[in-house]
């Protein structure tokens, strides 16, 4: 499953995302096949849509560890003659084509198949698929027929008179991760180009798995929809236009249930109606006029039950009413009721799925999010800053190749008048001559840095702030030392006048000049290139003519030069920053390896500041200056140590190991700062530690000056010799605006309920002593406060505590007690829950015994029952939801039994208190406070609680078994003798354990939990509306009482309306609104309803004479929160996964690992190993049908099941080759109808359950036929199997197993498996009811011991 983010486009068109599981923006890079830039932009979970700079549409697709593939299918017909044979040519003109699909219809010959676009690519040829209904097809794959359409046979019979065989061919879509254009014919020949996009629709019942409504506005206000988009064709067939009735559209929205608002031209607003799963692009527009007569409508955004607008002037409205979720109630949930304005001036603004708005500002071009949405006030309450702040920790700092003059005229600093076109062709030309004369990685520049100060500028008629920017131009050469580190950087200089500069490289020799000049001052800057191969390089650009640039200048620069000195800690200058302290006569900084910028592909970040909390303004493209606390003026600091350059690598080089590419931190900012610091008369920016950060393939050797921790630097002012030189103007730097300047943003992909636990969201909370910039203010204390502190503390503690240690405690306690009213659960002739109190009495010290004490009156006397806590094995919650307050208690004796204690609380609550207190007291000999150890049985119940048996050193009989909780929430478990452990829970996520133990009913920071994470699981929750007909009121539930109730659920619990169905438990929490589901077995009609001539009939779709009564499924989701030992593993949800069975001997060595997703596709995981049990990567295995389960045998044998039941097993697995060779079908299947829905491998021994109950066992497997022969029939009543490394079996049975009227959900294990007889002889009772899971493919069972075997009396 992909993550959750927030999409966002820049003023410059590039594309970051916003993911909610981190704190990070990240920019989409090497991503446009032809450099667009995106104007317009609708994301999807999936990926996103976007309208490019040249009107394109374009589509982003997310890559998955599973490829996306289609299977391409047609049939080859063919008839009977006793001339020819089987023949296409024989077949009749009222048959089918030659070619043509299962159906009949069409011709499609294999020739007629092509690739839908450039973006799919063929995955192999064609092939002939011989699977007929789980059996293996006649020779060639043919199916046999008396006659067109006639029930097929896989075999020729005697009055088999035509035929017929399945071809396959996969093709893959290759465009993934980059964006990629959508090629339309007909929208070419119209000429018609896109303005707006919009995507939303999926959650709009019965349609394909990922299906999206794609809505596009052209420039000539016409609508046209994308039709057929789905998962398997994420690029859609084809545009279809949508007729407005002659209103033109500029702007349109869609939301998660398709429905559509447009705006047209003159501000009105337009609704789709009629949009249900059979219309799901609706059926006819109705008009919505504009919120009032001044206020004309510019913009919409829709969620599920929401919808904001934005007014020409930029007013924010919201609209009442709108309820996505009830489209088929009426046209007042599609068009609402009332406009409502809101507080705040936008320029832009989105909605989420789950109603949650986010906004670009008017003014500032800044995130904002209305905090306060809930589901009972969509409007909120105010709007939340988000600042995007970036995080210098992460800077890359490689060196760089080139720089080409496209790349900065995407960085939008043309369009933002930074630089005139000159200036920018010098600045390329620097650039590629500075990489081509040995600035690329592994090169040796050393130098010092030499910065020019800002001056005062002539008088000019242009107002202030704009056009006074400052001139960027290089100076340096000084000495190169050992000791000192090489820095390079653009420096701001006074805008000057009357001054020319020029480039150039000495052919002759290995290194690069660049001089600036004027008629009275320059510098040169010379680097030195370890590269022989830049020479030539150099050599071709020394031809090439640099031109001049006139600036005003009439002063002489100050030049300053930084030496490097010793990496030091100064947190007090930078809490005492004061912005814009830099004068030209003295400065102080100091430099950080991390603010060092070396990493730059297209310069798409650079045109603009970031906001500061600490400082004002930004210097862009290049150099970053901070002051410190103080300005002094010096030249050579006497207490300054120096820095190797060996030590300043190796800094860099540690940094760079851990920085991530082109991420953000994003952070909170009450107060919005300038941009721009004056000093005196001249402009100066100055920027603190975020800088741009750019790609690992090109950079360039720029330095950056921030206020990060690293190494300190002395800065020297002296006057710069007058030399008659050019001077080049690299660009000129007017009032920035922001860092990131928002264009666009979309929340379609954004999905969260929860603001609070997104930590971008959080709500930054101000002091009274907050500075201006709205910083807290950190509270500091001197060492010397600090120790006298630590030293009274000492003091008291040994006054009040260590004098009184050794006396006697005034009272000893022995033990602990507590107390609670409960009701207990008597079994017997007439079983009835009692009134009760319970004690659990406890001795002090973990090897203490304790007891637990019922007492309770029954016929008027009072009695008690006392259970032991050593004989308690298994303590957990009843998972009947309905006896959601009942703590099951199982020891030796009531295991036997299936009668178990059942005490029943009055909350949930108090439920969990107890269990966890009785887990507590039983920890050691439970072995609690230690990791799970191999060879343990895990299993999972019906309420998604974990629970391990730990491996017994001897042979323990089942009802002596101990059951230990874990944290965590899982509905199916996988694990291995290497100990590796999966687990699936009930919305398909996929998690592996970490190793530790705990969480659940313990709390996270106890004693009892160590490596605990967040889990999340989702389920639904279904319910059903029941209707009879009656003569005089038709359909209706007056009458239901009599066959059953209006409102029931699958277990037929009475419920008197959908609201009053409960949560699963306390710990789950309702996401979602009751929704009408259609996707139910036999069909539904438009409404839902499914119709029967009585409720015990089987239901269908359509009403017939005799039917009268009807039903309609309800579900909403609900989801839960917890902790445990998990974490999660994959994005793509599984069904089914197996580990090998096969031990290994080394925590290195490959694990072989397959899976099932939940699409049937089969997937091996690789680079599992006990050091990484995640892996690295899927690689999919290709079928010719959808699989539904997958084991994993001794040997590597892995065996699979496919939708339609039929077995396949895969030759060639080993731990090198985990993919295998091939698919072979295994042959014959179980009988008629017994549809295999599950299967386990051991060592040798093959088990399957059908769909039915039936235990199978696969019969006469041997090494040279490991497919086996036969399946036979073992037993019934069965819901899953277990088979281990030594062919153990364990099960899970369903209701009534042989014969015990006991709940479902026990666990049972096979006993009496032996050579003579691998099916065993009987079954041992493990544990009660209540179960949904178990797996024993890790644990290995000790030998019984001979005497405790029972003595058979001879027959």
């Amino acid at each position: 499953m992909s993550d959750s983010r927030l999409w966002l486009v820049n003023t410059n068109g590039n594309v970051f995302t916003l993911s909610t599981k981190h704190r990070r923006l990240r920019q989409l890079v090497k991503t446009y096949l032809d450099g667009v830039k995106l104007k317009r932009l609708a994301a999807c979970q999936s990926g996103a849509w976007g309208i490019g700079h040249d009107h394109h549409v374009y589509i982003f697709v997310h890559s998955t560890e599973v490829p996306i593939r289609v299977q391409e299918t047609t049939y080859e017909n063919q008839r009977w003659s006793p001339i020819s044979g089987f023949s296409g040519s024989n077949l009749l003109p009222t048959d089918r084509t030659n070619w043509s699909d299962e159906h009949g219809n069409g011709f499609l010959p294999k020739e007629s198949f092509s690739l839908p676009s450039q973006h799919w690519e063929w995955d192999g040829d064609w092939e002939i698929d011989d699977n007929f209904q789980g059996q293996i097809a006649s020779r060639g794959g043919w199916q046999y027929a008396t006659n067109f359409p006639r029930p097929w046979t896989p075999e020729s019979t005697w009055k088999s008179c035509v035929r017929k065989r399945k071809w396959i061919r996969f093709r893959r879509f290759n465009a993934t991760d980059v964006w990629a254009k959508i090629f339309d014919e007909k929208m070419k020949e119209s000429g018609d180009c896109f303005i707006d996009i919009a995507v939303g629709g999926f959650d709009i019942p019965t349609q394909a798995k990922g299906h999206l409504c794609v809505w596009g506005v052209t420039h000539t206000g016409q609508v046209y929809v994308r039709q057929g988009v789905t998962n398997d064709c994420p690029e859609g067939k084809e545009w279809r236009p949508i007729s407005t009735d002659n209103h033109g559209l500029i702007n349109i929205s869609v939301g998660p249930t398709g429905l559509v608002w447009g705006v047209t031209w003159d501000g009105q607003c337009l609704v789709r109606l009629g949009v249900n799963r059979d219309h799901v692009y609706g059926t006819c527009w109705t008009l919505v006029t504009y919120p009032d007569e001044s206020t004309r409508v510019m913009q919409i955004a829709l969620g599920l039950n929401t919808l904001w607008a934005l007014s020409r002037e930029g007013k924010v409205w919201y609209r009442k009413g709108i309820q996505g979720t009830q489209l088929l109630t009426g046209t007042a949930a599609a068009t609402g009721s009332t406009w409502v304005e809101m507080v705040g001036e936008m320029a832009h603004i989105a909605v989420t799925p789950s109603n949650q708005v986010f906004a670009v500002g008017l003014n500032e071009y800044e995130v904002y999010f209305r905090s306060g949405v809930t589901s009972s006030d969509f409007g909120g309450k105010t709007w939340q800053l988000l600042s995007l702040k970036e995080n210098t920790a992460v800077l890359q700092h490689d060196s760089c190749s080139s720089v080409t003059s496209d790349s900065i005229a995407e960085s939008g600093l043309e369009g933002s008048n930074r630089y005139s076109s000159s200036a920018a062709s010098h600045m390329t030309r620097y650039m590629r001559t500075g990489s081509e004369s040995g600035w690329s990685e592994g090169s040796s520049v050393r130098g010092s840095l030499t910065l020019a100060t800002p001056i005062k500028q002539p008088a000019r008629d242009e107002p202030s702030g704009e056009g006074r920017g400052l001139c960027m131009t290089l100076a340096t050469p000084i000495q190169k030392t050992s000791s000192e580190q090489a820095v390079y950087a653009v420096l701001p200089t006074s805008h000057a006048s009357g001054m020319d500069a020029e480039i150039s490289n000495k052919a002759g020799e290995n290194k690069s000049v660049i001089q600036d000049c004027s008629s009275n001052n320059g510098v040169t800057m010379e680097t030195e290139s370890s590269s022989t191969e830049d020479i030539a390089r150099n050599k071709c650009d020394q031809e090439t003519p640099c031109d001049k640039v006139d600036v005003c200048s009439a002063i002489s620069p100050v030049q300053v030069s930084i030496t490097s000195t010793d990496l030091e800690t100064s947190e007090s200058n930078l809490d005492n920053h004061q912005p814009g302290a830099l004068s030209p006569a003295s400065v102080s900084c100091k430099l950080s390896p991390k603010s060092v910028i070396s990493s730059c592909d297209n310069f798409d970040s650079l045109g603009s500041s970031v906001t500061s909390e600490e400082n004002d303004g930004i210097i862009n493209f290049v150099t970053d200056l901070l002051s410190g606390s103080s300005v002094t003026e010096t030249s050579d600091d006497a207490d300054s140590k120096d820095v190797s350059s060996e030590d300043v690598s190796k800094r860099l080089e540690q940094d760079n190991m851990s920085d991530l590419q082109d991420t953000r931190e994003i952070t909170h900012t009450p107060h919005r700062p300038s941009s721009l610091e004056v000093v005196g008369n001249s402009s100066l920016l100055i920027h603190d530690s975020e800088s741009p950060v750019f790609n690992q393939e090109e950079s360039t050797p720029w330095t950056t000056i921030g206020p990060s921790t690293g190494i300190s630097g002395t800065i020297s002012v002296r006057s710069t010799p007058s030399i008659d030189q050019d001077v080049i103007t690299m660009f000129e730097m007017a009032p920035a605006m922001p860092r990131y300047c928002w264009a666009w943003l979309n929340g379609m992909a954004c999905v969260f309920d929860d603001p609070s636990k997104i930590t971008w969201l959080q709500s930054y909370q101000e002091s009274d002593d907050a500075t201006p910039q709205g910083n807290k203010t950190k509270v500091k204390i001197s060492l010397a406060l600090r120790d006298d502190f630590l030293k009274k503390l000492h003091i008291r503690n040994t006054r009040e505590v260590e004098n009184f240690k050794f006396i006697e405690s005034a009272v000893q306690r022995t033990s602990w007690l507590k107390k609670s009213n409960m009701k207990w659960y008597m079994f017997g002739k007439r079983p009835q829950w009692l009134d009760c109190s319970v004690e659990l009495e406890q001795g002090h010290g973990d090897t203490e015994e304790g007891s637990l004490t019922i007492h309770y009156a029954f016929k008027g006397k009072p009695m008690h029952s006392q259970i032991c806590i050593q004989d308690i094995v298994c303590v957990k919650q009843v998972s009947d939801y309905l006896e959601r307050t009942t703590v099951v208690l199982h020891t030796t004796d009531t295991v036997k039994s299936l009668q178990p204690w059942l005490l029943k609380l009055t909350s949930e609550s108090e439920v969990e208190d107890w269990v966890s207190l009785l887990c507590t007291v039983n920890a050691m000999r439970w072995k609690l406070n230690q990791p799970v150890p191999q060879g343990s049985v895990w299993s999972t119940t019906k309420r998604g609680d974990i629970f391990v048996h730990p491996p017994d050193k001897v042979h323990v009989k089942g009802h002596e078994m101990r059951w230990m909780q874990q944290g965590g929430h899982l509905k199916l478990l996988e694990t291995s003798l290497c100990g590796i452990t999966w687990g699936i829970g009930y919305d398909h996520s996929v998690w592996t354990n970490t190793g530790g133990y705990g969480g659940g009913i313990f709390k996270a920071t106890s004693h009892l939990s160590k490596e605990v994470f967040l889990q999340t699981d989702m389920r639904t929750v279904l319910v059903y509306e029941n209707q009879k007909w009656l003569p005089v009121f038709g359909y209706s539930s007056r009458g239901v009482v009599m066959e059953g109730y209006s409102w029931s659920d699958k277990m037929s619990q009475r419920h008197d309306s959908k609201e009053e169905v409960q949560l699963p438990s306390s710990r789950w929490k309702w996401v979602s609104d009751w929704r009408v589901d259609y996707e139910v077995e036999g069909g539904a009609d438009n409404n839902g309803w499914q119709h029967a001539s009585s409720f015990q009939r089987p239901f269908h779709q359509g009403q017939g004479m005799r039917d009268g009564v009807r039903r309609r499924k309800w579900t909403r989701k609900c989801k839960l929160e917890t902790v445990g030992p998990w974490q999660p593993c994959v994005s793509v949800p599984l069904i089914d996964v197996s580990v090998q069975v096969e031990p290994v001997m080394s925590s290195s060595e490959p694990v072989v690992l397959w899976a099932v997703g939940t699409n049937g596709n089969v997937l091996t995981r690789l680079g599992v190993t006990m050091e990484n049990p995640q892996g690295d990567s899927w690689i999919p295995v290709a079928t010719d049908q959808p699989f539904r389960a997958v084991s994993v045998g001794g040997t590597y044998r892995v065996w699979a099941l496919a939708m339609d039941g039929s077995a396949w097993y895969r030759p060639g697995v080993t731990k090198y080759n985990i993919a295998g060779t091939c698919w072979l079908q295994v042959v014959p299947p179980p009988p008629p109808g017994c549809l295999l829905k599950h299967i386990s491998v051991g060592t040798t021994a093959v088990w399957a359950v059908d769909t039915r109950g039936n235990l199978w066992y696969r019969q006469e497997i041997t090494e040279t036929f490991p497919e086996g022969t036969r399946w036979g029939y073992v037993s019934n009543s069965v819901k899953f199997v277990s088979v281990g490394p030594q062919d153990q079996v364990w099960i899970v049975t369903d209701s009534n197993f042989m014969k015990n009227k006991r709940g479902p959900g026990v666990i049972y294990r096979r006993v009496g498996i032996s050579d003579v007889c691998p099916t065993g002889t009987s079954w041992e009772i493990v544990i009660g009811s209540g179960w949904e899971y178990v797996s024993i493919r890790g644990q290995y069972e000790p030998e019984e011991e001979p005497e405790d075997l029972p003595i058979k009396e001879p027959l």
